[in-house]
């Protein structure tokens, strides 16, 4: 199966792999944490609350306050917004983490969450670890970028201390955010289950070149400069071993970029404390599911609702809560994208069935000789042309109008289409 996109009479075409699969996913691929967004609304959708809040805490210890102040990335790239409207993300998250998050009734940490996702990504997996050995950490700033990377290291077994300048941690989640979008009592809730995990925060700390410095010789090891929006603040660090935000290469301004930065800077301390490389190492495979329940497309005659806003809200904040019908309504929304239509050139008898009954146009078949692309593309298209060869036909696919309805393969006299699950795991690598 090849992806399009049409150029004049020619298309430009891509092989699937396992990259093209991850990015065939655009709500987690658009994540800088590589949320499984897909996951946890799915899991809404089933009436399963307590697994989409596992979901969505995994890969973030500020899962709370991303359902208040997200930038959202997961919603501008989902593809139900190039049908209609965006699944609402963001407070699909905030109904689950008001029910189990710091903030709700049932509140508990997610150490081991039972069943399979779609994808275990190195910032989803609380590897449990004990480094007490290797030293301690100290970490300038308890932003979000300082919260992530010190909920990573002192669940790695690091002893972690917090340097905060001003009076109370959260940076600019306590000093710049307004409290209707995030109350300062979340704020306080989301912080203090970190410190519960062991980690020490010291407030009206300088966090200035001599006082960073000065970390070194009070027995820590490395150290994380997590200096956050500040930039006019931000220190030059000529010391071998300080870690910055700088260096933690991702772009962007939101609290979900921080929450990765931490990530990143976690793991840059532990392989560096080790001694050792750390690298990611994937897999991914396909798994078949069950088409019966692709064939109803009433999801797509639902719209987008947005929670609505209390005039006069009564814990703080503005945005009301989705209720349980309304959540599951709007989960039911997701185009899962997770499932992919794979296609077996063997079976295929080139009768143009599941071009036909497609209802978004998104199939296409198209001589070998219409196609070109990059390598190992373009090296297939030269070898089936080449010597004179009369040029074959291939099945391209626009992966932005595919709403995984299954028609194809009910229509498929052959059974070559198939609907398979596409699913990754990572693996943190230390060589």
């Amino acid at each position: 199966m090849l992806s399009q996109a049409q150029t004049s009479a020619r298309y430009h075409v891509q092989a699937v792999d396992m990259e093209y699969y991850k990015r065939n996913i655009p709500c987690q691929y658009a994540c800088p944490a590589h949320t499984d967004a897909r996951g946890y609304v799915n899991a809404i959708a089933r009436g399963d609350m307590e697994r989409a809040y596992y979901i969505a805490r995994q890969p973030n210890p500020l899962a709370t306050a991303c359902g208040r102040i997200c930038v959202a990335p997961c919603e501008a790239a989902c593809r139900r917004g190039k049908v209609d409207s965006a699944i609402p993300i963001r407070a699909l998250k905030r109904f689950v983490t008001r029910r189990y998050g710091v903030e709700g009734d049932y509140h508990t940490f997610p150490w081991t969450p039972p069943g399979n996702d779609n994808s275990r990504t190195f910032e989803s997996q609380l590897a449990i670890g004990d480094r007490r050995g290797e030293g301690r950490v100290a970490v300038v700033g308890s932003g979000p970028a300082g919260l992530s990377a010190a909920h990573d290291l002192a669940l790695l077994g690091y002893g972690v201390t917090m340097f905060e300048a001003m009076p109370s941690p959260g940076g600019y989640m306590a000093t710049a955010l307004p409290a209707y979008r995030l109350s300062r009592d979340l704020i306080h809730r989301e912080i203090e289950a970190i410190l519960r995990l062991g980690v020490e925060v010291h407030t009206s700390s300088p966090k200035n070149s001599e006082a960073v410095a000065a970390l070194k010789g009070q027995g820590y090891r490395a150290v994380f400069a997590a200096t956050g929006l500040e930039k006019k603040q931000r220190p030059f660090f000529p010391e071998e071993g300080v870690f910055t935000e700088a260096g933690m290469g991702v772009e962007g301004g939101g609290i979900i970029h921080a929450v990765a930065i931490g990530h990143r800077a976690a793991r840059a301390v532990d392989a560096f404390l080790l001694g050792k490389r750390c690298r990611i190492q994937t897999q991914g495979w396909l798994e078949p599911v069950d088409p019966s329940g692709f064939f109803d497309l009433s999801y797509l005659h639902t719209g987008r609702k947005d929670p609505s806003l209390d005039s006069f809200p009564i814990d703080g904040e503005l945005e009301a809560a989705y209720t349980d019908e309304e959540a599951v309504a709007q989960a039911h929304r997701c185009l899962t994208c997770s499932i992919q239509t794979v296609f077996d050139g063997q079976k295929c008898i080139l009768c143009g069935g599941c071009v036909d009954v497609c209802p978004m146009s998104c199939l296409k078949l198209v001589g070998i000789d219409q196609m070109y692309g990059e390598t190992p593309v373009a090296a297939l298209i030269e070898e089936e042309t080449s010597g004179g060869r009369r040029p074959v036909a291939a099945m391209i696919k626009d992966e932005t109008r595919c709403i995984r309805c299954g028609l194809c393969h009910k229509r498929c006299p052959t059974a070559a289409v198939q609907l398979m699950a596409f699913r990754f795991e990572e693996e943190v690598v230390y060589d």
